[in-house]
């Protein structure tokens, strides 16, 4: 499969960014239909599941999430996004 373009999502640290705080990021499947429809996992981009570490002072991380160009989707296809500490 190739992939020649990504998507960058940047998490950004609320708060008072003392010690070190680390979020679970990765890509969740929608069910269900829509227009447009949701981005397929694995079809219109590559699946991510990360652990960001935070440093002290630090308030931003960003994840990139390779998107697979074997099959175009139509503008605007979307995908959710799950955080959790």
């Amino acid at each position: 499969m190739e992939t020649t373009k990504e998507a960058v999502v940047n998490v950004v640290r609320l708060g008072v960014p003392s010690g070190i705080a680390q979020v679970r990021a990765r890509t969740v499947t929608l069910t269900g239909t829509g227009d447009p429809a949701p981005a397929i996992p694995d079809t219109d981009y590559t699946s991510v599941d990360s652990v960001l570490t935070f440093g002290p002072g630090e308030t931003t991380k960003s994840l990139k999430v390779p998107i697979l160009t074997r099959r175009m989707r139509p503008s605007g296809a979307e995908t959710d996004w799950s955080a959790s500490s």
